[in-house]
């Protein structure tokens, strides 16, 4: 997917959704159905592909579910790092927008 494409796609600000990035745990700013943008501590490592586990919480009477994911980095900052991925599921769009903070508040409305 060229960085054109990825830029027109819906982000979801989300809760309930933890990402592991090679075991260790970091912030999520953002995410979309191919890419996650994430907080990056100072002096954190940068590597150019990791394993990322996206760890999702259970809501309802569902079941917590982990997706492991080979991801290429994007972009680098002094506070951020972006991972591109492939589709970990088939319903991982829909997966985003249950935990999308943002639509739970109906933020988006306003």
């Amino acid at each position: 997917m060229s960085g054109a494409d990825r830029r027109k796609e819906v982000r979801y600000v989300v809760v309930g959704i933890e990402a592991l990035l090679n075991g260790t745990p970091w912030p999520i700013i953002d995410i979309s159905r191919s890419a996650v943008r994430l907080l990056k501590p100072a002096g954190a490592p940068v590597n150019a592909s990791a394993e990322i586990v996206f760890r999702l919480n259970a809501i309802g009477r569902g079941r917590a579910r982990s997706y492991p994911v080979a991801a290429s980095l994007i972009r680098a900052t002094d506070l951020e790092l972006i991972y591109g991925y492939p589709l970990p599921c088939t319903r991982w769009e829909e997966r985003l927008r249950a935990r999308d903070t943002f639509l739970q508040t109906r933020l988006t409305a306003l």
